[in-house]
């Protein structure tokens, strides 16, 4: 009787949540099929041309989507929270957001390309000099407008044509690289990936001009470059909190070519993309709590319990799976991926539910409207999990690399969870205001405070009665 009750009560609240679980399953069933797809990319690529060049190619596609997501300045998850609530402003917002994001991309690209050529870290790649180099500033460029596009789909709700846009960016890539490989023989091999990976997300901005919610005007009009402007404030607050969220994630693979090799990052990014596919349940969770939230935000307590409990269960799934399955996975990708990889993929699969709230601390933090103070604290983290993977390359190699980035991402979760636990009960309340929880790190010492200050004077007796007895 309790296992019906619960399986009732369980489908009422699905059927509550109906657009928030569509939504989050076009953005799930998007980027799995991206993810798979993916996986046969990078295998490909993995068995056609030497680690090195694959190692490379990951670590420029890496630094691409950090410039890319620099260029964006925040537009896209803006336009999450903007899209709907001004439905006759936004076409003119949109088009704006747009221009914008294309222009800064391609400034903060060439300024990249001229660090990296004076830096003593830089890799040793074709696409950071010559005129390899304009191929790069032309990826950052359809990076930063890609994933603006991607928010404004969120923000109206059209979660299934970003679906259709990833599936069109995996296949075409995909279709693209045996067939620059073969025709474009005196490329840089490096290059001929990159090229592949960039000409894909074109083709995919390409494909949406065929859906008439695209081409409508609730898409392409004149820009209003004012209404953009008034939205600055928040824009520049969602830009560093995306930094700061994604920061760490996209320098890895980077950190790990300079410090070891590149063929070794052949095998780590294997192993981050494969981790990177089981955080795409909390990521579309969450960014449709963002989207929900803005317009319902006397839902966000029920949404947030809802959304822990399935990225819990998620999490146990997958750091059991990667414990027993890690080396199976990557020996898709060749022996040498699996002797490298094998064990680091474990070992990051005890870190999926630290990164899950994490996740949800970011979305509720959107919420309240307190991105500045939640980009200092995921900022500081941020940063501790690029020290502390670096000090553990320094002492244990590769291994070490791994498990600092673990140390630091499970201090992070410590910080951030005193405010999910007040999110998912009910403590928090949209944009601020008096029932506004605290944040996480103030909650963390103020719930230290709570425990320590009251027991210091019992546990301070009981510790002269030992001495006295001794």
């Amino acid at each position: 009787m309790r296992i019906a009750r619960a399986a009732r009560r369980a489908l009422n609240e699905a059927g509550r949540e109906w657009h928030l679980l569509a939504n989050s399953a076009a953005l799930v069933t998007g980027a799995a099929v991206t993810a798979v797809l993916g996986f046969l990319f990078w295998w490909f690529a993995a068995w056609y041309f030497p680690p090195h060049a694959v190692g490379l190619a990951a670590a420029m596609i890496s630094v691409m989507a950090l410039l890319g997501l620099i260029g964006e300045f925040g537009l896209g998850t803006l336009l999450m929270a903007e899209s709907l609530r001004g439905a006759k402003e936004s076409p003119g917002l949109i088009s704006a957001a747009l221009l914008a994001a294309l222009v800064s991309s391609i400034v903060f690209g060439a300024a990249c390309l001229g660090l990296i050529s004076l830096s003593s870290l830089r890799p040793e790649s074709a696409l950071g000099s010559g005129h390899y180099g304009l191929i790069f500033i032309a990826g950052c460029a359809v990076t930063g407008v890609v994933l603006t596009i991607d928010g404004a789909l969120v923000g109206l709700l059209q979660g299934s044509l970003q679906m259709y846009r990833k599936v069109a960016f995996s296949i075409s890539k995909l279709a693209l690289l045996p067939v620059l490989a073969v025709f474009m023989p005196w490329w840089p091999q490096e290059v001929t990936i990159f090229v592949a990976w960039t000409v894909g997300s074109v083709v995919s901005v390409l494909v949406l001009l065929l859906f008439p919610a695209c081409r409508a005007d609730a898409w392409w009009s004149a820009p209003d470059f004012r209404a953009l402007k008034e939205q600055v404030p928040d824009v520049f607050g969602h830009h560093l909190l995306n930094l700061a969220a994604e920061s760490p994630g996209l320098v890895m693979p980077y950190l790990v070519t300079v410090i070891f090799a590149a063929d070794v990052n052949a095998a780590f990014y294997a192993a981050w993309m494969i981790f990177n596919v089981v955080l795409l349940v909390p990521a579309a969770l969450t960014t449709m709590q963002f989207t929900m939230g803005s317009l319902q935000p006397g839902a966000i307590a029920r949404r947030m319990t809802f959304s822990l409990w399935l990225c819990a269960l998620a999490s146990v799934i997958a750091g059991t799976g990667f414990m027993y399955m890690s080396d199976w996975m990557l020996s898709w990708f060749g022996p040498s991926y699996a002797a490298i990889g094998g064990h680091m993929l474990q070992i990051l699969g005890l870190g999926v539910f630290a990164v899950t709230l994490k996740h949800h601390y970011i979305a509720v933090q959107r919420l309240r409207g307190r991105m500045m103070h939640a980009a200092m604290l995921v900022g500081l983290g941020g940063a501790a999990e690029l020290a502390f993977a670096i000090v553990g390359a320094n002492l244990a190699g590769l291994q070490g690399f791994v498990w600092g980035w673990l140390a630091a991402i499970f201090l992070e979760a410590a910080l951030m969870l005193p405010a999910v636990w007040g999110a998912a009960r009910g403590a928090a309340t949209a944009h601020g205001g008096p029932g506004a929880m605290a944040d996480g790190l103030s909650a963390s010492v103020a719930a230290f405070r709570r425990f320590f200050v009251p027991v210091w004077p019992d546990m301070r007796g009981r510790l002269s009665l030992v001495r006295r007895r001794r």
